[in-house]
């Protein structure tokens, strides 16, 4: 049966198409059941929808394959076969299941990569990745998963090969036989935070072929790994930014470091930005006049406030602005890419054991919260679209902690006689100075 709204779906027709807030479907004039969906991204596939047994039957969507794999032509011929198969009570979808039922993992995560790299939660669900985000997300699957479980098929794949990958990924079985395969220049590591990230990549795999009937049920979802990231410790503390602020300086005076590189790290403590939204942050995401940041891409929140010294720091840097970014390439029209260079000449100055864009973002919001800032409001600041990401970073500062206490505790070693130290750090005796005593 015809539908009402349909149209003549030709080339002209697909290319004039365009991408709403929400997917949809064109459905062909000229082939009723076959029709064109266009995603929110802009991306376009074509589909058939059937029904088998007739009226009061469920009816089924199949996607016969996108628009730059197939032409429009190629794609009625082919929905023509399959419609014609349904109307016979053949479920035209079932020889490809049965056929991708016999995929290796391998071919899983091909598939994947082509089809499936979507968010699957947050307020972004079904929304693609963004570039970055597929990039290492692929690279952490063929580096990791693919050496240990590549070879097996989707039928044989179970919780205890998860288990197994996640121990081999997180002893660091997979680095050594990566690099070898990855060449020069390509640095594949592993570890338990690796371990981490490529159970839940995994996990979104098997969830992408649960919902495409190549697998029955996620055999992650019952392996005994952890697949959330532990509190994290990592850490400057006010000291430590007193040496790394001497570090920069000496750097630049006396090393050649150049100063866009110092800044970019000034830049990353003072706002707690993530590494590119802080390296490649352009004016126009500058708003000086209302004290914030407007970023255009994010993996969270777009809209960051800024503080005082951030706005400060920034003022001066557009006073010499010469560039769309803030942090303008030596050459070209892009942002300066060079500073991890210079990061190990900067921690050794600085007397550091670690030294990287995130653990600055870090510092940055457990320093908030160890100086009384609330949460939400902590949570604001570094662009986190939800409270529970704050809480990896609510746990508070030693020093911080410490010296916050101190005063608190002055009646309680007053009423124990025990000693202090006064205001200019010279030990005294409380109960010499007049205290009780029994």
């Amino acid at each position: 049966m015809k539908r009402r709204n349909a149209v003549r779906l030709t080339l002209r027709t697909i290319e004039k198409a365009a991408a709403k807030p929400t997917s949809y479907f064109i459905w062909d004039l000229d082939q009723p059941g076959f029709g064109l969906r266009i995603e929110p991204t802009g991306a376009k596939s074509f589909y058939i929808h059937y029904r088998l047994g007739g009226r009061g039957f469920p009816s089924k969507k199949m996607k016969l394959g996108d628009v730059r794999s197939m032409s429009v032509s190629q794609a009625r011929s082919e929905a023509a076969e399959k419609l014609v198969l349904a109307r016979k009570g053949e479920d035209p979808a079932a020889e490809r299941v049965a056929a991708k039922n016999c995929l290796f993992v391998h071919e899983l995560i091909d598939l994947y990569g082509s089809e499936g790299l979507v968010r699957l939660k947050g307020r972004r669900k079904g929304e693609d990745m963004t570039e970055e985000t597929a990039k290492y997300t692929m690279a952490r699957l063929r580096n990791h998963v693919v050496p240990v479980l590549g070879q097996l098929r989707l039928v044989e794949l179970d919780k205890t090969h998860v288990e197994s990958l996640f121990r081999k990924v997180g002893s660091g079985a997979t680095a050594a036989k990566t690099e070898e395969r990855t060449g020069r220049g390509a640095v594949v590591r592993g570890g338990r935070g690796a371990a981490r990230k490529v159970v839940r990549d995994l996990s979104a795999v098997c969830t992408f072929a649960v919902d495409n009937n190549l697998m029955k049920a996620n055999p992650v979802a019952n392996a005994r790994v952890n697949k959330v990231d532990n509190e994290r410790k990592d850490y400057l503390t006010t000291a430590h930014v007193q040496r790394l602020g001497r570090a920069l300086v000496e750097a630049e005076t006396s090393h050649g470091v150049p100063r866009v590189a110092t800044d970019q790290i000034r830049l990353w403590l003072l706002t707690g930005l993530r590494r590119n939204e802080g390296a490649a942050l352009k004016w126009s995401e500058v708003r000086l006049e209302h004290e914030s940041l407007e970023l255009e891409t994010s993996k969270s929140e777009t809209k960051r406030p800024l503080t005082p010294p951030a706005v400060a720091f920034l003022r001066k840097l557009k006073e010499t602005a010469d560039s769309a970014y803030v942090f303008p390439a030596k050459r070209g029209d892009g942002w300066f890419t060079g500073t991890k260079r210079y990061l190990p000449l900067i921690m050794r100055l600085a007397g550091l054991d670690r030294l990287f864009p995130h653990l600055l973002r870090h510092t940055f919001g457990s320093n908030a919260i160890s100086q009384g800032l609330s949460i939400p409001l902590a949570g604001a600041l570094l662009g986190h679209a939800n409270l529970r990401s704050t809480l990896i970073y609510a746990h508070v500062q030693h020093d911080v902690a410490a010296r916050a206490a101190g005063p608190c505790m002055t009646d309680f070693a007053a009423a124990l006689g025990a000693p202090t130290r006064d205001a200019f750090g010279g030990e005294r005796s409380n109960a010499a100075d007049g205290g009780e005593r029994s």
